[in-house]
């Protein structure tokens, strides 16, 4: 019976030696061309037993035997299955797969998700779609881009406004334009048109053109309300996640130069008659505001006949060329292709970009410079934009990094008044006479005592400048004399501290901080159609953006064999400043060209204006995956603001089959990728 007893112990002894002495430690690095893949997962197949990668790609895991065979994944790249054999230490370098880098897009938080988990609507615009759409400006180089989002130009205009609708308006009166998301924290993108409201056709600009082209990795459009109703009333109409470039490791500084060339043409002007002169019901008359006076085919061809400067006085251009006021009209001469040549040009517009950037196992930086002057067809208009920016990633250890992001941007634009306005540049071309030439339009005005009005404008209703109001501008008088500038300087600081608290949770603490300055003039000198006796508008526009952003981040885990999920848990705050200061002084003490108020005599009261909101979120999210092919994503958010009164609860979800996955259709050769999803998601507008 002992012998028995101490047989069956030591047997029992010898052959769990044999197993125990089989399980090895098995540890190594995962990397792909450039550098460490930090969260990579590291699976023994057959078995559950799995880790991770930490910040500088390291692990360490427990095997079978020599036997085992370990899977290497990570989002973005292929697949491994590597045979450990009798090695102790692996070295994993990754490849990425094309198929699998379109697999991955970035949610309204920032985070990078995989698309077949999602069950909302989004499309993904790379970057090189953006450059090679041709525009100087970020929003307009998403046209065509992107089903469903409609980009609404406010005129051509060098860096004039556009605006944004994804699947139309979700507000009758109140703001259209959806959430712009950068690197995870929101940003302005204003398109205001300020307190000058009587200053018309003058077009503004939108802050999302502040933006870099050459900095932006991807834009995604986010259309459904399940995608973003974590950030509760900001996305009512829609989100845009941007992702900018970060620096990459290859061993040595990567230097870029980028420079564009672009021109731009007018495809077509606006048809203009040019049968019939200054006048109505076919009698010449040089007061008139219509042109369908005589027709110009029946004159006579002979010079044309004048009052003499004792009857009407006469008038003294720049070029000391004398006109004098037409009794009868006998040329047969029009100025339609001449006159739209003095005001519209062939644009073009010099984009320049510098970057340089490295990374390595502390982590990665890059710096970028950029440029762009661009020339409008109008002549006069321009914009200029410099940017510089900063991205730099910086690992303390393998459980604390912080990313740090700083913008610049400083624009100065001239803009040119338009549409009709009795000052703006339209009216006084498309509507003039077709036998008026609009050169010399300032000079000199004498009357029949020969008294001098200097400066005076002359124009198709103002022949030789004998009254101080014009009627209509002169388009060369709008072009050259009226005055619109546009100065924007804009920062954008982020950061991101990540805390890696234990093998399934992360910390993710991110501040932020947009503030700009928009400092715009309207100056109209004395005897311009708005204002005979001259006028000076300044508007100072300050806007600042401070958002705090608190995000506990479970990773991916088995909930049960085919079952696995992850959570987050948020705290958002979110304070939006707007503040402007608004000047008006009108009749110049001299007639002057200076732009100051020193030199008016009538300065109206300043108009200050202030609009502060602030917002406080709690969200949770919480997603699921059944056997890797039926997924399940909800979200709910509770919001308060200081502009409604309580607090107000946004819920999402959204669900998805990929069906294709299916053994049926595994070797089909009809079908190679289908999809089923649905979302359903409330956002609301708050009160501004």
């Amino acid at each position: 019976m002992n012998k028995n007893l101490i047989l069956t112990l030591c047997l029992t002894l010898f052959f769990g030696g044999i197993a125990i002495a089989q399980k090895r430690v098995i540890t190594g690095t995962v990397n792909d061309k450039v550098g460490p893949l930090p969260g990579a997962t590291i699976i023994e197949k057959g078995t559950k037993a799995g880790t991770t990668t930490d910040l500088n790609g390291n692990f360490s895991l427990t095997v079978s035997g020599e036997d085992a065979i370990i899977t290497v994944n990570f989002l973005g790249f292929a697949v491994q299955q590597i045979a450990v054999k009798d090695k102790i230490k692996l070295n994993i370098v990754l490849v990425e797969n094309a198929e699998a880098l379109n697999e991955v897009v970035v949610n309204s938080l920032g985070l990078e998700v995989n698309k077949r988990t999602l069950g909302s609507t989004y499309t993904k615009v790379t970057a090189d779609q953006l450059s090679n759409s041709g525009e100087m400006s970020v929003i307009n180089s998403l046209q065509g881009k992107a089903s469903g989002v409609r980009i609404a130009r406010a005129n051509g205009d060098p860096g004039a406004g556009s605006n944004i609708q994804i699947r139309g308006a979700n507000t009758i009166n109140g703001n259209t334009q959806p959430l712009i998301i950068l690197d995870g924290v929101p940003i302005s993108n204003d398109n205001i048109y300020g307190n000058s409201s009587n200053v018309a056709g003058t077009s503004q600009q939108s802050r999302l053109n502040d933006i870099n082209e050459d900095d932006i990795e991807s834009i995604t459009v986010l259309k459904g309300a399940s995608a973003a109703a974590v950030w509760g009333s900001e996305a009512a109409n829609g989100v845009l996640v941007i992702t900018t470039k970060k620096g990459r490791k290859t061993g040595k500084i990567n230097i870029e130069f980028k420079s564009t060339v672009s021109f731009d043409k007018i495809a077509q002007m606006h048809p203009l008659q040019s049968n019939y002169g200054q006048g109505t019901g076919g009698v010449f008359d040089l007061t008139s505001v219509g042109s369908w006076g005589d027709k110009i085919a029946d004159r006579t061809g002979a010079a044309d006949e004048y009052y003499t400067k004792d009857e009407k006085g006469w008038f003294v251009g720049e070029d000391g060329k004398e006109y004098l006021m037409i009794k009868t009209k006998n040329s047969k001469n029009t100025y339609v292709n001449e006159n739209q040549d003095k005001v519209f040009q062939d644009a073009i517009s010099i984009k320049n970009n510098l970057s340089f950037g490295n990374a390595n196992e502390d982590g990665n930086y890059r710096v970028s410079f950029g440029s762009i002057d661009q020339k409008g067809f109008i002549n006069e208009s321009d914009y200029k934009k410099t940017n510089i920016g900063f991205n730099g990633k910086y690992i303390f250890n393998p459980k604390l990094s912080i990313t740090t992001k700083l913008d610049y941007a400083h624009t100065k634009s001239n803009r040119i008044q338009q549409n009709s306005s009795i000052a703006g540049l339209l009216l006084g071309l498309l509507r003039g006479a077709p036998d008026y030439d609009i050169s010399q339009y300032v000079g000199d005005y004498y009357d029949t005592t020969g008294k001098l009005f200097p400066k005076r404008q002359r124009s198709y209703r103002n022949s030789i400048g004998e009254s101080s109001n014009p009627g209509y501008n002169n388009p060369l008088w709008t072009l050259y004399k009226q005055k619109a500038p546009n100065v924007v300087d804009r920062y954008i600081f982020s950061t991101d501290l990540n805390y890696k608290a234990n093998q399934w949770l992360s910390m993710k603490f991110r501040g932020s901080y947009d503030t700009y300055n928009d400092e715009r003039r309207y100056f109209s000198p004395v005897n311009s159609a708005s204002f005979t006796a001259g006028s000076f508008r300044l508007d100072n526009i300050n806007n600042k953006i401070l958002n705090l952003d608190i995000i506990a981040q479970t990773k991916t885990f088995s909930l049960t064999n085919n079952l696995n999920g992850n959570f987050i848990l948020g705290y958002n705050f979110n304070d939006r400043d707007r503040k402007s200061v608004y000047n008006e002084g009108q009749t110049f003490l001299i007639n002057s060209m200076t732009q100051t108020f020193s030199n008016v005599s009538q300065l109206d009261p300043t108009i200050n204006l202030s609009r502060k909101i602030a917002s406080y979120r709690t969200y949770v999210t919480a997603s699921f995956d059944f056997k890797k092919q039926l997924f399940l994503n909800t979200s709910v958010a509770s919001e308060k603001a200081s502009s409604m009164l309580g607090s107000f609860i946004y819920p999402s979800v959204d669900m998805s089959w990929v069906f294709s996955d299916l053994k049926i259709f595994q070797n089909s050769k009809i079908l190679s990728s289908g999809k089923i999803r649905t979302g359903v998601g409330q956002v609301g507008v708050k009160p501004n």
